[in-house]
């Protein structure tokens, strides 16, 4: 996640979908967000995928989460910082916005990047859901883990290392070009079913605006239930209307 993200189309659907998870507060599921908060890059035009916000269509699908999102990126107010501000996500919702990485050595940003996870997953530990945002996704068997650009993606062992308190997950990970989409969500669904035991539930929802990506929702057993139940409310409400969302799931 790089802070010149917030508010483009692709943030939308992200906390469309987190609020929709969480609940209300009459059945809410304690949401935890562990940003991946990467510095800022200006090397691409990522981040300007805002057109969505002009769409009256678009706004009837979460018109609450539009109509904040707009007077962010309207006041230029695009930051993780001012998501937590503005009341994006649930009044309960715990974060941990440290950045990812850090420069230094080799050894120094892998030493800086464990002491960041252990302390996001502490400060996160109530939390029913935890959701993992990182800037590209998973990471990839080319990942080089000393490169400083390791902080743009979510390790397994840490997804592991999340699952085993026994909470439940969201990963964002973008697609990339090495195969098509439903190749590479086959080829996910399995390393996560091998990786994580005990799934409740594996629902890939993949997202076509802007660029292509997952937003990956595997629950633990005792949320499998009410987390379907609130994807397909979620599915309901019309992300589903331009194929821009597809569902695929499995208990």
């Amino acid at each position: 996640m790089q802070d010149r993200y917030v508010g483009d189309a692709g943030d939308y659907a992200k906390y469309a979908l987190l609020n929709a998870l969480a609940g209300d507060e009459r059945a809410p599921l304690h949401l935890g967000v562990l940003w991946y908060l990467f510095p800022n890059e200006g090397h691409n035009g990522d981040g300007r995928h805002i057109a969505y916000l002009q769409h009256p269509i678009m706004a009837q699908r979460d018109p609450e989460t539009h109509a904040r999102l707009k007077n962010l990126v309207t006041s230029g107010q695009r930051s993780v910082d001012a998501v937590q501000r503005a009341g994006l996500l649930p009044r309960s919702t715990s974060y941990h916005s440290a950045l990812v990485a850090t420069a230094g050595s080799p050894v120094e940003r892998a030493t800086y990047r464990a002491r960041w996870f252990r302390e996001g997953l502490a400060a996160l530990k109530a939390a029913d859901l935890l959701f993992f945002d990182p800037d590209n996704g998973i990471e990839t068997p080319s990942l080089k883990r000393s490169d400083y650009r390791a902080g743009k993606y979510v390790f397994w062992e840490e997804i592991e290392a999340a699952w085993a308190t026994g909470a439940s997950i969201i990963v964002y990970n973008h697609l990339n070009r090495t195969a098509p989409a439903t190749v590479q969500t086959a080829k996910l669904q399995t390393a996560f079913v091998d990786r994580l035991p005990g799934i409740g539930l594996s629902a890939p929802l993949l997202f076509r605006r802007g660029s292509c990506r997952h937003l990956w929702v595997i629950a633990q057993p005792r949320h499998a239930h009410i987390l379907k139940e609130r994807i397909m409310g979620f599915l309901a409400q019309g992300w589903d209307l331009d194929t821009d969302c597809d569902l695929t799931r499995s208990a």
